[in-house]
């Protein structure tokens, strides 16, 4: 199966997932010219936190561990309340 990234643009920052879907693990970066993030939130479809992320060099890693099949949200928010939102889909 092909590897999907998803991109969202708000105010030149980027927030690139992958490999999207994945199985075991995923990748999320974030990427800001005027912005620090500094974590990232999992949101499951019903908006609910289900896991929380320390963002490192930009990088922060999602393990399947505990988490259902599905379809999560990713959701970044900066330090200027900037707020980067993207899915991921969990196989």
């Amino acid at each position: 199966m092909a590897s999907f990234s998803e991109t969202s643009n708000l105010n030149k920052a980027t927030l690139k997932i992958a490999p999207n879907p994945f199985k075991t693990n995923t990748v999320i970066a974030v990427k800001s010219e005027s912005e620090t993030f500094s974590k990232v939130e999992i949101l499951n479809i019903l908006g609910k936190k289900v896991r929380t992320l320390v963002l490192e060099n930009d990088i922060a890693v999602l393990n399947k561990e505990n988490l259902y099949s599905g379809i999560y949200f990713v959701k970044c928010v900066g330090n200027k309340e900037s707020i980067l939102i993207g899915k991921v889909i969990i196989e």
